[in-house]
């Protein structure tokens, strides 16, 4: 038979220890959150950062579409250099690194 007397500190203890172990879990699922708004801001800047830049290269394109004679080959090198840039900004921006 279990004597009553030794159950009761084991019990207290294990409900100290339980509020311990729930007030650090609220911790951590404050610091979670404060990293998924964290995150999600700089995610937010860079999808911005790469819409402008895309916004930019659309705009050079269709300027460059009525470019002719000797200014062509300036237009064409302003194109292929914003290409260089949209392709860059996307590779550094992949979703695999974002995972």
């Amino acid at each position: 038979m279990i004597d009553p007397s030794n159950e009761a500190p084991l019990f207290e203890r294990a409900e100290v220890r339980l509020r311990e172990w729930s007030a650090t879990i609220e911790q951590i699922a404050s610091a979670v959150e404060a990293l998924a708004a964290h995150a999600e801001a700089v995610a937010d800047s860079h999808v911005a950062e790469l819409n402008g830049q895309l916004k930019r290269a659309r705009e050079k394109l269709e300027a460059s579409k009525s470019v002719t004679g000797d200014g062509w080959p300036e237009a064409k090198g302003e194109v292929e250099a914003l290409w260089v840039k949209m392709r860059e900004l996307v590779r550094k921006y992949d979703l695999e690194e974002l995972a």
